[in-house]
């Protein structure tokens, strides 16, 4: 057995040897060319990252929600 300073793994070898970053919402080590992180699920990319709602359609929803309810209770009174 040989007398080394250095432990057995080193976190540098290993990102040079496979191109790996860090996630920047978890910190874990990813590939450089994923889409998202394996273990938190966060997008690298805005474009990747899943489609958000449009605040129209939310409101519309709210809305359309509302006059259902508010004809519902006019019908049984």
């Amino acid at each position: 057995m040989t007398d080394e300073s250095s432990s057995w793994w080193d976190e540098d070898d290993e990102t040079e040897d496979e191109d790996l970053e860090r996630c920047p919402q978890c910190s874990q080590w990813i590939y450089e060319d994923s889409v998202s992180c394996p273990h938190c699920g966060h997008y690298l990319t805005d474009a990747d990252g899943a489609a958000r709602p449009k605040p129209w359609t939310f409101v519309a929803t709210v809305i359309l929600c509302l006059l259902l309810v508010l004809s519902w209770i006019v019908t049984f009174f």
